[in-house]
């Protein structure tokens, strides 16, 4: 069967998260070239976020993935993004980027710096962003059939309610430009379409409205659907505008505790990530950002209870350490100088089916230091480990061989294609990203 994005060039803005990351995972398996755009401003932060996204499409089956980042709100850097993108020939173009300020008293004591910005980002941005890109997508269409260009609005604009007046203006005018857009370019073969999404699970606008006790929010991957079905129609078949809202029947209440136990994930991780970011591998790092990082992986542990994550196809591989708390390590990293050298990456390698575990510490150009240990799986989320050698790898190829020195555990609490986190016996707390299939140190 063939996948709706085959051959398609699919672009996205505000892919690095929430609803943008899971429009491009799913667009991914459906065999995308992927084109993802993420904000400039918060590069540090999403500096992570935007690696993890970018593998987990190439995992999911993206034929491509390039990554981009743009101020949205600064309207040269806009310009300049777009009129690069025009000859990208891009067949699908998702204005997902928004963001949210303001609340129930806006005309009273909201700030017009901030709907300045907002409605730069929400409406100006993807308006400037289709003026390159409609002509290209119209010629393409001419002979390589029809493209679509989707906004992803909010019901805000449909049925406004007496809160978050700026926010609302800001998506009326862009579903004001979309209405107009789909009537110029229909008959041009590219069609446009508003997707007006209710409350969406983990954005602000959800929060803000759960805090004045509002409606429900729906899944992202609603919304995916939704883009997945502009795809699948006919040509003829071309749908201006879909209304998403939390629905009510029995077997949508059924699959909302999974639904939001996956969000509540993603969000986690990715405030794990943004956490840990500057951290130096736990060496550095501010009592903010522990207390952040602490919250994050309290959250994980809570989340995962009773889940298995010590399936081979899960386990096995070989870890990057982002993080840690393990204090023999931590002082191997910090120390390394006054052995004249610097550590490099330190290493996990987990083979389930073998039995092994290696720890390693590299210090380039030759060095490492390499603990070698069995392993037994104990239970659902337990690894039991004993040490089995260690050793010092010296220049010019000599080694110091080190006598084993004890056992002990440790518990996966998350798993996932691009990362891993661990707590041990003694308490301390492992973070490491996926870096390949398990490999040997010698």
């Amino acid at each position: 069967m063939s996948k709706l994005a085959q051959n398609k060039t699919v672009l996205i803005t505000g892919a690095s998260t929430g609803v943008g990351e899971v429009l491009a995972c799913t667009l991914a398996r459906e065999g995308a070239k992927l084109i993802l755009i993420s904000e400039e401003k918060t590069q540090d932060q999403l500096k992570q976020a935007r690696k993890r996204t970018a593998e987990k499409c190439k995992s999911e089956g993206a034929s491509s993935v390039d990554t981009i980042t743009c101020d949205l709100a600064d309207s040269s850097k806009v310009q300049s993004c777009a009129e690069k993108l025009a000859g990208k020939g891009i067949d699908v173009a998702l204005m997902n980027a928004g963001v949210f300020v303001g609340g129930p008293d806006d005309p009273l004591k909201g700030n017009p710096d901030e709907w300045d910005r907002m409605f730069k980002v929400n409406a100006l941005a993807p308006m400037r962003l289709v003026r390159q890109l409609a002509p290209k997508m119209c010629d393409k269409a001419s002979t390589q059939g029809s493209g679509w260009i989707i906004c992803i609005g909010d019901v805000e604009a449909v049925h406004t309610g007496p809160s978050h007046a700026a926010y609302a203006a800001s998506k009326y005018a862009l579903r004001g430009f979309c209405k107009s857009a789909y009537e110029a370019l229909r008959d041009k073969g590219v069609h446009v379409m508003n997707i007006a999404a209710g409350n969406v699970r983990g954005t602000a606008m959800a929060e803000e409205t759960a805090k004045q006790g509002g409606q429900g929010a729906i899944d992202p991957q609603d919304i995916a659907e939704a883009v997945l079905l502009a795809l699948r129609v006919s040509p003829n078949c071309v749908p201006e505008e879909i209304n998403l809202f939390r629905g009510l029947g029995g077997k949508q209440q059924q699959q909302q505790p999974q639904q939001r136990r996956l969000s509540r994930e993603e969000a986690a991780v990715s405030r794990l990530l943004a956490a840990i970011e500057g951290c130096e591998r736990g060496l550095a790092g501010s009592e903010e950002q522990q207390a952040e990082i602490t919250a994050a992986v309290g959250e994980l542990k809570e989340l995962g209870s009773g889940s298995t994550t010590t399936a081979a196809d899960d386990l096995s591989a070989t870890w990057r350490l982002l993080w840690t708390t393990e204090k023999e390590t931590l002082f191997i990293l910090e120390k390394a100088g006054l052995f004249g050298t610097q550590a490099g990456d330190v290493y996990q390698v987990i083979d389930v089916n073998a039995g092994t575990l290696q720890n390693v510490i590299t210090f380039p150009p030759e060095g490492a230091f390499i603990v070698d240990s069995t392993i037994s799986i104990s239970s659902e989320q337990r690894t039991d480990f004993k040490f089995s050698s260690a050793t010092l790898r010296l220049p010019k190829g000599r080694r110091l061989r080190l006598p084993p020195f004890g056992q002990g555990w440790f518990d996966t609490i998350y798993v996932d294609d691009s990362i891993r986190v661990a707590q041990d016996v003694r308490g301390d707390t492992l973070v490491v990203a996926q870096d390949g299939p398990p490999r040997r140190f010698e």
